[in-house]
Parts: structure tokens; C-alpha cells; sequence
């Protein structure tokens, strides 16, 4: 009964190890542009590319949650279904955490605006309350690594709360979250880092701090927090955008020309 006990408990361990981390098993592309899952991460956190003309400027791009009065955030584990057609990829989650509480759909376009213009990475993530009225926190995070180099990137914060600029000596990113209620940017090879923050076992919330930054190795979130009612949707929206963009920079949706570049 022992050995069994133990088998099961390494199984089991297994099992949530590699359902830890959020990638698929495709690829999306807009003309010279593609965002792919890598099959195989080569860490548990590599877990993407963002090519713009042959050029990866990210290393990770994952999301978390924390449900009701639960004390700990999680990582979204591996999608029950994933699609990927043109530049659109469309991630599915049947009960989230295996709680009976929350569905979940993340849909990710690519967008070459113009050729040699710009590029737009946009992540909807959805999830819907299939239980009683629950409290929700969403956490889209990124480490961006701009012209493939992870130690030369700075960030200033931009007019509106939820939007900052990343850039380096060649590269200039947008990076958004829509209607966000907090953001954080700390530096990936120093301790407290965003990454063990948010896998520290214990209820975290987003701060506001980190800006300006750099030159480091950046990595950014920003937080929604929200209550949903019983069959009810919630949907937290992360741009990462490389600029320059002939388009708003407000987010891509107020028409407001005030904050145009």
C-alpha cells in the first residue's frame, strides 16, 4: 500500500508540473510577423516567440488567477483544447483549476499593421463564473527580451495608468493592459522578482511600482481584479504593440487623438 501511495503521489506530481505552465502547440502569423507556443519550453518559463522580420522580442507570456478567498495565485496549466487558424489562436479551459468554478477561453491575434510599421500581439482572456458570485483576479504577465537581449531594456510609463513603454536601442514596445486596476515591473535576474511573486503561495496584489526601469532584464503584469455573478463573463486584454504605430496609442479604442504618437 505504501509503494502504491508513493507511485501515486509522484504521479500526481508530475502531472501538475507539466500542466504548470501556459503554451500550446502552434504557430500564428500576419505577414512578416508570427507569435508561437513553443512544443517543448526550454524552461519551465520559456514559453514563447514574437518574431517581427526574423527578430524574437519575448521570452514569456503567461497569465494568472486567484479565485474567491483562495490565498495563492495560480498559473494557467496546458489548454483542454487549442485552435490555430491564420493569425488567430483560441486556447480553452474547462474548469480552470479543477475546482468546478471557472471556464476559460484565451484568444491571441498577431497583427502586422503595416509592413515595417508595426506589429500587434493582443491576448482576450475570458473566463466565465459557472458557480455563485466569485471574486476574481487576473494577472497578464511578460518578459520581454527586445532584439533578442535580455539585459539592455528600460521602461517609462506612459499618460495612461495602464500603458508603458519598453524599448531599447532599437526597439520600442507598447505594452497595455486595457482597463487594468494595478501594474508591476521588476527585473527578472535580481531577487523579488514578478515571477516568484506571483508563485509564492500566499494572495498577492499588483503594486504600481517599477517605472521608470532599466537597462535591465524587464518583466511587467498588470492585475484585473473584479466580482462575477453566477454565468457570468469577464474578459482582461493585454496588448504588447511594436511601435512606431500609425495608429492610437490609448489602447486602440477611445478615438481620443490626444494620446496618438
Amino acid at each position: 500500500m505504501r509503494q502504491l501511495d508513493l507511485m501515486l503521489a509522484v504521479l500526481l506530481l508530475a502531472f501538475f508540473s507539466l500542466s504548470s505552465a501556459t503554451f500550446g502547440q502552434g504557430t500564428i502569423s500576419d505577414g512578416a510577423v508570427s507569435y508561437s507556443f513553443k512544443v517543448v519550453p526550454e524552461n519551465e518559463f520559456d514559453n514563447g516567440d514574437l518574431f517581427v522580420e526574423g527578430v524574437d522580442h519575448l521570452f514569456e507570456s503567461s497569465w494568472y488567477f486567484r479565485l474567491g478567498s483562495d490565498g495563492f495565485e495560480t498559473r494557467l496549466r496546458l489548454p483542454d483544447t487549442e485552435s490555430y487558424v491564420d493569425n488567430v489562436a483560441t486556447l480553452s479551459w474547462n474548469d480552470i483549476d479543477f475546482t468546478g468554478r471557472v471556464d476559460a477561453t484565451l484568444t491571441i491575434t498577431i497583427m502586422e499593421l503595416s509592413a515595417g510599421l508595426g506589429t500587434m500581439l493582443m491576448e482576450e482572456f475570458e473566463v466565465t463564473n459557472t458557480g455563485t458570485t466569485l471574486a476574481i483576479n487576473l494577472y497578464g504577465y511578460s518578459d520581454l527580451d527586445l532584439t533578442e537581449d535580455e539585459t539592455d531594456d528600460q521602461a517609462v510609463s506612459l499618460p495612461s495608468p495602464t500603458q508603458m513603454s519598453v524599448f531599447d536601442t532599437t526597439t520600442i514596445m507598447l505594452f497595455e493592459g486595457l482597463a487594468a486596476d494595478a501594474f508591476q515591473v521588476t527585473e527578472t535576474q535580481l531577487p523579488g522578482t514578478l515571477r516568484d511573486f506571483l508563485a509564492d503561495g500566499v494572495a498577492d496584489d499588483l503594486n504600481n511600482t517599477g517605472l521608470p526601469f532599466g537597462p535591465g532584464d524587464w518583466e511587467g503584469a498588470y492585475q484585473w481584479s473584479t466580482s462575477l455573478g453566477a454565468a457570468s463573463s469577464f474578459t482582461a486584454v493585454k496588448i504588447t504593440a511594436l511601435e512606431p504605430l500609425l495608429i492610437f496609442a490609448d489602447g486602440f479604442e477611445s478615438g481620443d487623438t490626444l494620446m496618438w504618437e
